[in-house]
Protein backbone atom coordinates (compact mmCIF):
# COMPACT_ATOMS: atom_id res chain seq x y z
CA UNK A 1 0.00 0.00 0.00
CA UNK A 2 2.76 2.51 0.83
CA UNK A 3 4.85 2.00 -2.50
CA UNK A 4 1.45 2.47 -4.38
CA UNK A 5 0.99 5.59 -2.62
CA UNK A 6 4.45 6.54 -3.38
CA UNK A 7 4.23 5.92 -6.63
CA UNK A 8 0.89 7.80 -7.19
CA UNK A 9 3.11 11.00 -5.32
CA UNK A 10 6.14 10.79 -8.01
CA UNK A 11 3.90 10.23 -10.57
CA UNK A 12 2.05 13.89 -9.95
CA UNK A 13 5.11 15.31 -9.17
CA UNK A 14 6.88 13.90 -12.47
CA UNK A 15 4.06 15.71 -14.64
CA UNK A 16 4.12 18.90 -12.52
CA UNK A 17 7.77 19.44 -13.20
CA UNK A 18 9.69 19.67 -15.97
CA UNK A 19 13.37 19.73 -14.84
CA UNK A 20 15.59 16.83 -14.92
CA UNK A 21 16.64 15.94 -11.12
CA UNK A 22 19.84 14.36 -9.37
CA UNK A 23 18.66 11.44 -7.86
CA UNK A 24 19.95 8.40 -5.96
CA UNK A 25 17.28 5.21 -6.06
CA UNK A 26 17.98 3.08 -3.45
CA UNK A 27 16.64 -0.83 -4.22
CA UNK A 28 15.00 -3.22 -2.08
CA UNK A 29 18.23 -5.34 -2.81
CA UNK A 30 20.20 -2.71 -0.52
CA UNK A 31 22.28 -1.13 -3.45
CA UNK A 32 21.58 2.04 -5.01
CA UNK A 33 22.10 3.71 -7.93
CA UNK A 34 23.00 7.78 -8.76
CA UNK A 35 21.86 9.67 -11.82
CA UNK A 36 19.61 12.13 -13.63
CA UNK A 37 15.97 10.67 -13.77
CA UNK A 38 14.83 11.23 -17.23
CA UNK A 39 11.42 9.35 -17.75
CA UNK A 40 8.78 6.63 -16.34
CA UNK A 41 5.91 4.66 -17.17
CA UNK A 42 3.95 2.49 -15.14
CA UNK A 43 6.65 -0.06 -14.75
CA UNK A 44 10.31 1.60 -15.67
CA UNK A 45 11.93 4.28 -14.33
CA UNK A 46 14.69 5.42 -16.68
CA UNK A 47 18.09 6.78 -14.81
CA UNK A 48 20.74 8.69 -16.62
CA UNK A 49 24.04 7.04 -14.85
CA UNK A 50 26.18 9.61 -13.39
CA UNK A 51 28.78 6.27 -14.00
CA UNK A 52 28.81 5.94 -17.52
CA UNK A 53 26.73 3.25 -17.75
CA UNK A 54 23.86 5.00 -19.90
CA UNK A 55 20.23 5.07 -19.37
CA UNK A 56 19.25 2.23 -17.02
CA UNK A 57 15.63 0.71 -16.91
CA UNK A 58 14.86 0.24 -13.38
CA UNK A 59 11.74 -1.97 -12.32
CA UNK A 60 9.79 0.46 -10.04
CA UNK A 61 8.75 -2.82 -7.88
CA UNK A 62 12.11 -3.16 -7.21
CA UNK A 63 12.71 0.55 -5.96
CA UNK A 64 12.55 1.04 -2.13
CA UNK A 65 13.36 4.84 -2.05
CA UNK A 66 13.70 7.70 -4.55
CA UNK A 67 16.67 10.65 -3.08
CA UNK A 68 16.71 13.98 -4.59
CA UNK A 69 19.57 16.41 -4.72
CA UNK A 70 18.71 19.06 -2.43
CA UNK A 71 21.39 20.86 -4.19
CA UNK A 72 19.31 20.76 -7.46
CA UNK A 73 16.77 22.99 -5.97
CA UNK A 74 16.26 26.59 -7.44
CA UNK A 75 13.37 28.21 -7.04
CA UNK A 76 14.66 31.67 -9.14
CA UNK A 77 11.81 33.19 -10.98
CA UNK A 78 9.01 30.53 -9.58
CA UNK A 79 5.78 32.14 -7.91
CA UNK A 80 4.14 30.78 -4.99
CA UNK A 81 0.44 30.74 -3.91
CA UNK A 82 -0.71 29.15 -0.74
CA UNK A 83 -1.70 30.69 3.00
CA UNK A 84 -0.36 31.83 5.93
CA UNK A 85 -1.24 31.52 9.16
CA UNK A 86 0.61 33.28 11.84
CA UNK A 87 0.45 33.11 15.34
CA UNK A 88 -0.61 35.94 17.53
CA UNK A 89 1.49 38.01 19.72
CA UNK A 90 -0.47 38.89 22.89
CA UNK A 91 -3.56 40.66 22.23
CA UNK A 92 -2.02 41.50 18.65
CA UNK A 93 -4.31 41.82 15.77
CA UNK A 94 -4.15 39.10 13.51
CA UNK A 95 -5.58 36.55 10.62
CA UNK A 96 -4.44 34.10 8.55
CA UNK A 97 -3.49 35.41 4.69
CA UNK A 98 -3.18 34.44 1.63
CA UNK A 99 0.40 34.46 0.19
CA UNK A 100 1.59 35.16 -3.22
CA UNK A 101 5.83 34.33 -3.18
CA UNK A 102 8.32 35.19 -5.56
CA UNK A 103 11.41 34.08 -5.65
CA UNK A 104 14.02 37.00 -7.20
CA UNK A 105 16.89 34.46 -7.90
CA UNK A 106 17.96 31.21 -5.69
CA UNK A 107 18.13 32.65 -2.23
CA UNK A 108 15.68 36.23 -2.26
CA UNK A 109 12.34 36.28 -2.21
CA UNK A 110 9.42 38.46 -1.98
CA UNK A 111 5.64 37.56 -0.74
CA UNK A 112 3.08 39.50 -0.39
CA UNK A 113 -0.03 38.29 2.31
CA UNK A 114 -3.37 39.56 1.87
CA UNK A 115 -5.76 38.94 5.06
CA UNK A 116 -9.63 39.67 5.62
CA UNK A 117 -11.94 38.20 8.11
CA UNK A 118 -15.13 39.44 10.58
CA UNK A 119 -17.52 38.66 12.71
CA UNK A 120 -21.23 39.43 12.38
CA UNK A 121 -23.85 38.79 14.99
CA UNK A 122 -27.67 39.77 14.59
CA UNK A 123 -26.21 42.13 11.29
CA UNK A 124 -24.30 44.31 13.44
CA UNK A 125 -20.90 43.60 12.52
CA UNK A 126 -18.78 43.14 15.76
CA UNK A 127 -14.92 42.77 14.47
CA UNK A 128 -13.50 43.37 10.61
CA UNK A 129 -9.79 43.18 9.78
CA UNK A 130 -8.13 43.79 6.89
CA UNK A 131 -4.28 43.20 6.40
CA UNK A 132 -1.48 43.52 3.77
CA UNK A 133 1.54 43.06 4.28
CA UNK A 134 4.86 42.54 2.22
CA UNK A 135 7.60 40.66 3.27
CA UNK A 136 11.39 40.05 2.01
CA UNK A 137 13.37 37.10 2.95
CA UNK A 138 16.88 35.80 2.21
CA UNK A 139 17.95 32.24 2.31
CA UNK A 140 20.94 31.67 4.36
CA UNK A 141 21.27 27.70 4.20
CA UNK A 142 20.24 25.49 1.85
CA UNK A 143 20.43 21.35 2.87
CA UNK A 144 18.94 18.50 1.82
CA UNK A 145 14.84 18.68 1.45
CA UNK A 146 14.97 22.42 3.55
CA UNK A 147 15.85 25.97 3.36
CA UNK A 148 16.74 28.26 6.60
CA UNK A 149 16.14 31.82 6.05
CA UNK A 150 16.06 35.07 7.75
CA UNK A 151 13.60 38.17 6.32
CA UNK A 152 11.47 41.36 7.43
CA UNK A 153 8.12 42.86 6.35
CA UNK A 154 6.18 45.71 6.44
CA UNK A 155 2.65 45.58 7.14
CA UNK A 156 -0.86 47.87 6.80
CA UNK A 157 -3.26 47.14 8.84
CA UNK A 158 -7.03 48.00 9.20
CA UNK A 159 -9.62 47.24 12.41
CA UNK A 160 -12.91 47.14 13.63
CA UNK A 161 -13.39 46.25 16.89
CA UNK A 162 -16.74 47.01 19.15
CA UNK A 163 -15.32 44.59 22.15
CA UNK A 164 -12.15 47.06 22.23
CA UNK A 165 -13.12 49.90 21.07
CA UNK A 166 -11.20 50.42 17.76
CA UNK A 167 -12.04 52.11 14.88
CA UNK A 168 -8.36 52.50 13.09
CA UNK A 169 -5.61 51.82 11.02
CA UNK A 170 -2.08 51.08 11.88
CA UNK A 171 1.35 49.25 10.81
CA UNK A 172 3.29 46.11 11.72
CA UNK A 173 6.84 45.45 11.64
CA UNK A 174 8.87 42.33 11.72
CA UNK A 175 11.43 40.29 12.02
CA UNK A 176 11.73 36.42 11.38
CA UNK A 177 13.97 33.48 11.06
CA UNK A 178 12.47 30.93 9.71
CA UNK A 179 12.57 27.45 8.14
CA UNK A 180 10.70 26.18 4.54
CA UNK A 181 10.75 22.06 3.91
CA UNK A 182 10.26 20.53 0.71
CA UNK A 183 9.10 16.65 -0.04
CA UNK A 184 11.49 14.61 -1.44
CA UNK A 185 8.69 13.69 -4.09
CA UNK A 186 6.89 16.66 -4.47
CA UNK A 187 9.79 19.89 -4.26
CA UNK A 188 7.59 22.27 -5.44
CA UNK A 189 5.63 22.41 -2.25
CA UNK A 190 6.66 24.04 0.20
CA UNK A 191 5.80 24.21 4.15
CA UNK A 192 6.97 26.84 6.34
CA UNK A 193 7.79 27.77 10.00
CA UNK A 194 8.94 30.92 11.57
CA UNK A 195 9.92 33.01 14.79
CA UNK A 196 10.79 36.02 15.09
CA UNK A 197 9.54 39.67 16.51
CA UNK A 198 7.13 42.20 15.66
CA UNK A 199 5.42 45.56 16.92
CA UNK A 200 2.11 46.69 15.81
CA UNK A 201 0.58 50.23 16.21
CA UNK A 202 -3.08 50.28 15.53
CA UNK A 203 -4.51 53.96 17.07
CA UNK A 204 -2.99 55.01 19.61
CA UNK A 205 -2.29 51.08 20.94
CA UNK A 206 1.06 49.29 20.62
CA UNK A 207 1.92 45.46 20.92
CA UNK A 208 5.51 44.71 20.59
CA UNK A 209 6.70 40.77 21.33
CA UNK A 210 7.64 37.27 19.70
CA UNK A 211 5.03 35.82 17.36
CA UNK A 212 5.33 31.87 15.56
CA UNK A 213 3.83 30.58 13.19
CA UNK A 214 5.08 26.93 13.85
CA UNK A 215 2.65 23.59 14.05
CA UNK A 216 -0.28 23.87 14.40
CA UNK A 217 -0.06 27.70 12.76
CA UNK A 218 2.12 27.52 9.70
CA UNK A 219 2.48 28.46 5.77
CA UNK A 220 1.81 26.21 2.73
CA UNK A 221 2.44 26.81 -0.69
CA UNK A 222 2.88 25.40 -3.99
CA UNK A 223 5.70 27.12 -6.24
CA UNK A 224 5.36 27.14 -10.02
Amino acid sequence: MKLMIYQIIFVVFFFFTSNVYAAKIHLNSGESLSGKIQGMDDQTLSLESDRGFGVLQIDKADMRLIEFDGNQRDLSRKFGLGYYQRGPVAQEFSIGAASLKYWLNSTDAVDMLVGYGGTVEGGDKLEEIFNLEVRFSRVVLQEGNHDLYWGGGLGFISVTDEETKTDDTGITLRGLLGVEFFFVSFPNLGISAELGVSNQTVGGRTTMGIFSSGFPTMAVRYYF
